[in-house]
C-alpha cells in the first residue's frame, strides 16, 4: 500500500513539473513576442522624434527671430508660475 502511494506521489509530481514546464514556456514565448512589439514601437518613436527635431531645426533656421521671441514668452511664463 505504501508502494502505491508513492508512485502516485511521483506521477502527480511528474505531472506537475510538466504543467509548470510547459507554462513557463508559455510565458517565455509571450515575453520574446511583447520584446519583438516594444523594440518596433522603440524603432517607430525614434523615427517620429528625430522627423519632428529635424522640422523643428529648419523651423528655426527659417524663422530665426519668431523662435527667440517663442522661448522668451516661455521663459517668461515658466518665470511667472515657478515665482508664485
Amino acid at each position: 500500500m505504501k508502494d502505491t502511494f508513492e508512485e502516485m506521489a511521483k506521477a502527480e509530481g511528474s505531472e506537475a513539473v510538466r504543467t509548470a514546464h510547459d507554462a513557463a514556456r508559455r510565458i517565455a514565448q509571450h515575453a520574446g513576442a511583447m520584446a519583438e512589439a516594444l523594440a518596433a514601437r522603440w524603432d517607430e518613436a525614434r523615427a517620429t522624434v528625430m522627423h519632428g527635431r529635424e522640422e523643428v531645426a529648419g523651423a528655426i533656421r527659417s524663422q530665426p527671430w519668431s523662435a527667440v521671441a517663442i522661448a522668451a514668452a516661455v521663459g517668461f511664463l515658466l518665470a511667472m508660475l515657478v515665482r508664485r
